[in-house]
């Protein structure tokens, strides 16, 4: 059987096609890196493509850097080799043995313990597998990974194709690579194929001095916090020495980052909460469908607007459900209303604060409580049942032996979820 090549001119054309595309791609939705790629001319580095005679009229690409090529086969050869080799050592390897500071004697110069404390707790917690703790296992999709070199966007594809991942950040120092990966790599295919997925990438790529870039990666990782660094392994692209020292880099970065006081706190105190809660009181998983309930519901939120309707509330109390949000629940209880749900998000004392101006336990144990996982555990056991959900941005889900429950994406305040849980009901 005879076996089609493509020919030279035909081969010119789909490269230059490929890279046109994705300028324009670049252009509509990243305009800056579009600026920034757009006259890049490959200058200390050749991109080799061979046509090779099979049926698929596969291309074989490669990258020549010092007369020596980078790539011992073809991209292709050396993406697909190493995304299987990430993938088997993530799902056998755990990633998070580096949560300690790797700074002798931090922990007594610095004293912040939650990293300790988060450690302490999953270790001991019954949703782990018997035996000695080495670290927390990443789920699947990953909930993040961020890819040190784009090289020819080979490794990238496969991943995307895959659905490896549920976010990705895409780091490159080095803008001849990336420039180069325009004529290999459908960008704009790949990122309509990872906006079907819902999987969203993010870039880190840049002409600035590499240790200028490593601390904008620092600092955009820093944002997906629980997610990174909990469940965001890095892959190397290639093994680089480079990458390596970028990764010890990043590492310190987020220990400095930690040492500070601020919201990450609060986060670590989310994950211990989540599992303290999980391990200790029956808590009932909201799920993503409910029977209908033939009652309305009133939502009742603070506000000046309050005490004109406390009247109104008296009357329909027992013929509508009513959802108390937040500080309201105090109100109405000193009017002798009692509602049949409370809402609420705050996973700091805050909430003892209402249960405190209550002070009424039999009250509070004849209503339901909606509430995230991670919410204070002195507020949530204070009421009948607690019904959770999962923040999707936390992770907290895959730890779960069973992934179950419903799992939301971005509640900004307890009226929100109150609106939810009213639609959930039905």
């Amino acid at each position: 059987m005879k076996l089609a090549m493509i020919p030279p001119d035909e081969l010119h054309h789909q490269i230059l096609h490929r890279r046109e595309k994705n300028l324009l791609f670049l252009e509509r939705h990243y305009p800056t890196l579009h600026t920034l790629v757009k006259e890049v001319q490959l200058n200390n580095i050749k991109l080799e493509a061979t046509p090779q005679p099979d049926a698929d009229n596969l291309t074989a690409y490669n990258l020549i850097e010092s007369d020596q090529r980078l790539y011992p086969e073809s991209a292709q050869a050396y993406a697909h080799t190493e995304y299987h080799d990430f993938k088997a050592s993530i799902e056998t390897q755990p990633i998070q043995s580096w949560m300690r500071p790797n700074i002798k004697g931090c922990f007594v110069k610095i004293p912040r313990g939650f990293h300790q404390t988060r450690e302490k707790i999953y270790q001991h917690s019954s949703l782990q597998h018997k035996g000695e703790w080495q670290g927390t296992y990443v789920p699947s999709p990953i909930p993040m990974v961020i890819f040190l070199g784009v090289g020819l966007g080979f490794h990238i594809a496969q991943a995307v194709e895959e659905h490896l991942f549920s976010k990705a950040i895409l780091f490159e120092p080095n803008i001849e690579h990336f420039a180069a990966s325009l004529y290999t790599t459908d960008w704009s295919s790949l990122f309509d194929q990872a906006d079907k997925k819902g999987v969203s990438i993010e870039w880190v790529i840049s002409d600035e001095p590499l240790n200028v870039l490593i601390n904008t990666l620092s600092k955009r990782a820093i944002t997906h916090f629980p997610i990174y660094p909990f469940s965001a392994p890095f892959f190397p692209h290639r093994g680089e020495k480079l990458w390596h020292q970028s990764i010890e880099d990043i590492k310190l970065s987020y220990f400095l980052h930690q040492s500070k006081i601020g919201n990450l706190d609060d986060e670590l105190n989310q994950i211990c909460q989540c599992i303290f809660n999980v391990c200790n009181f029956p808590i009932y998983l909201i799920q993503k469908k409910s029977t209908l309930n033939p009652l309305p519901a009133a939502i009742v939120a603070g506000g000046p607007s309050l005490d004109r309707r406390l009247n109104q509330l008296k009357s329909i109390e027992n013929s509508t459900i009513i959802i108390s949000v937040a500080s309201t629940l105090v109100a109405l209880y000193r009017y002798g209303i009692k509602p049949d749900i409370h809402i609420a998000l705050e996973s700091d004392k805050v909430g003892t604060d209402v249960i405190n101006a209550i002070g009424n336990k039999r009250y509070l144990k004849e209503i339901i409580f909606y509430a995230p996982a991670q919410i204070n555990p002195s507020y949530a056991r204070a009421f009948k049942h607690h019904y959770a959900y999962f923040r999707k941005e936390g992770g907290f889900r895959s730890w779960l032996s069973k992934p179950q429950g419903l799992e939301v994406d971005g509640i900004p305040n307890a009226l929100n979820l109150a609106v939810l849980v009213a639609q959930l009901l039905g």
